[in-house]
């Protein structure tokens, strides 16, 4: 269908676009709010980390970034596959941590999950999080599935299908998925990408067909080969 079919599972928050989803802490001081009161109640850590200056947050590079999903859970267990380390802090909110001690918070809210935190822990969530569940979704619908972690922190994923249907698939840093079905025709492909953005919660953002899109298998009608 596509060499650049990109499937976002970030929701844009207020003066941002879905292209820059992570925000700086420092900037995103007032969409954080309600999640600072509640943290704040209930973890020390974070506490502590409201009462900074502009100037240590910066340093620090802290950052927000707004998930559609609200299934904390799933969002757990692919943290546990990346090896974060995580703390419950009430029903809908967790800490999580990396060996290097990059700290982050999810909290559910209504409109999804909100993660604050260490900008590279950040980006690290988001990546595995979109790569676990794709390649959970493309296990289970029977394709052969391998995965390669780049230097980059991108996650190249293949999925060998029948015959020779493939799908293609690049997690960036900020865990937005660029997908390339492989020798689909017609709606085929059309398909794949409509069940891989539900699979990871996200949002079709962009997308330009191939040739064989256009190029659906020869039908008989009436005995008449059309096509």
């Amino acid at each position: 269908m596509s060499t650049n079919v990109i499937i976002t599972p970030v929701a844009a928050a207020a003066g941002t676009t879905v292209a820059a989803p992570i925000l700086p802490f420092v900037l995103a001081a007032g969409a954080v709010l309600a999640v600072g009161m509640a943290l704040a109640a209930t973890d020390e850590e974070y506490a502590a980390l409201v009462k900074k200056s502009r100037e240590e947050l910066r340093r620090q590079r802290l950052a927000t970034m707004q998930l559609r999903t609200t299934d904390l859970d799933r969002l757990v267990r692919s943290a546990g596959e990346a090896r974060f380390h995580m703390t419950q802090l009430s029903n809908g909110s967790v800490r999580l941590r990396t060996g290097s001690r990059e700290t982050l918070w999810a909290v559910r809210m209504p409109e999804g999950i909100r993660l604050v935190g260490h900008e590279h822990a950040l980006r690290r969530l988001a990546v595995a999080n979109t790569a676990s569940r794709a390649v959970e979704h493309l296990q289970a619908r029977g394709y052969r599935v391998t995965t390669a972690p780049q230097r980059s922190g991108e996650i190249r994923i293949s999925a060998a299908g029948r015959g020779r249907e493939a799908v293609q698939v690049v997690v960036g840093g900020s865990g937005e998925a660029t997908v390339d079905p492989q020798h689909f025709t017609g709606r085929e492909c059309e398909g794949v990408v409509r069940d891989l953005a539900a699979a990871i919660d996200g949002t079709v953002v962009n997308f330009c067909p191939k040739p064989e899109y256009f190029n659906a298998a020869p039908v008989k009608i009436c005995g008449v080969t059309r096509g």
